[in-house]
């Protein structure tokens, strides 16, 4: 699995510059970060989070923390939403 894009590899020609997502494994969670406007989402505390001026692994300024089954089903407006941005 993808370790996640960084500044480095989003070229208007690497797939992270296409991708509408980029998934970042972590011991407790899994890390998605999407290209989606943080600004035009209801954020919420340990599940959503700007990540604009934050030094992170991904392609999309929104992070969604992946914990459980629920959080994937809340998630799938979210991953939609990057999915159409892309």
């Amino acid at each position: 699995m993808s370790r996640g894009c960084s500044a480095s590899s989003t070229s208007p020609t690497s797939d992270c510059a296409t991708s509408p997502a980029s998934p970042l494994p972590q011991q407790t969670k899994l890390l998605v970060y999407l290209k989606a406007n943080p600004k035009k989402v209801d954020l919420i505390p340990g599940f959503t989070r700007n990540v604009t001026k934050v030094g992170h692994h991904g392609t999309g300024n929104l992070e969604v923390q992946l914990r459980t089954e629920r959080d994937l089903e809340r998630a799938q407006d979210l991953f939609r939403l990057s999915y159409a941005a892309a």
